[in-house]
């Protein structure tokens, strides 16, 4: 495929889940009420040979993780005291099919993942942060992320040690995480634009710096750059 290239492929509608970190409400309402504290907000972290999410003053609204400890994601950037959060209307299903993801992943397997995971996610407008383990990852690996209750597709213990032993060493700083900002313009359900932005790159993946991908109605468009 060339640079550029425009690829169409058909929509259909699929399932999600949302992992939100919760605010707890004050039952204080009395004169000397203190002031609210800033909202719980989630970063993502290499813990323990893990790539999870943790707990932070700054970050995201919610975070969601791959559940093999080699991708996480954080969504929605957490508002200021007094800014107003993202209602649930406000949040759109990126109707991307099974077709797309693969004709992706014949290009550059990680985003292909990236966009697997993130069409189960209700999205709204505005950037999100997307991390990767640096590890190998072909077209193969992608197919977990298309059908991730296929137990035959989970990772084998020599790739789960080397996703341990990665995130160990990016612990220590010896490596970095691969890292993407995937910025949303979301005018509805069936037609918005999506932009991602490799961050922090490696040598492990095909050498382009994003991917756009526009969707109208019954069509998906996109191409590598």
């Amino acid at each position: 495929m060339k640079r550029g290239n425009l690829r169409i492929s058909t929509l259909i509608a699929l399932p999600f889940m949302l992992f939100t970190i919760g605010i707890a409400s004050d039952p204080d309402s009395g004169k000397n009420k203190p002031k609210p504290k800033p909202a719980a907000c989630v970063i993502c972290a290499n813990v323990g040979g893990c790539l999870r999410c943790v707990s932070k003053d700054s970050g995201g609204n919610s975070c969601m993780t791959s559940g093999d400890c080699q991708s996480c994601s954080i969504f929605e950037v957490c508002p200021s005291l007094g800014d107003k959060p993202v209602k649930e209307d406000q949040r759109v299903l990126l109707p991307l099919s099974d077709e797309t993801i693969r004709e992706i992943a014949a290009v550059h397997p990680r985003f292909a993942a990236t966009l697997a995971r993130i069409r189960n996610v209700p999205v709204s407008s505005g950037t999100h942060q997307v991390y990767w383990t640096p590890v190998g990852f072909t077209a193969k690996d992608v197919e977990r992320y298309i059908t991730p209750q296929d137990q035959s597709k989970a990772l084998s213990q020599s790739q789960q040690e080397a996703v341990r032993r990665a995130n160990l060493e990016v612990e220590e700083g010896k490596l970095t995480n691969i890292s993407y900002l995937v910025t949303v313009n979301a005018l509805d359900a069936s037609s918005g634009r999506l932009i991602l932005e490799v961050t922090s790159g490696s040598y492990l993946d095909p050498a382009y710096s994003g991917l756009e991908l526009r969707y109208t109605n019954d069509k998906v468009e996109w191409r590598v750059f």
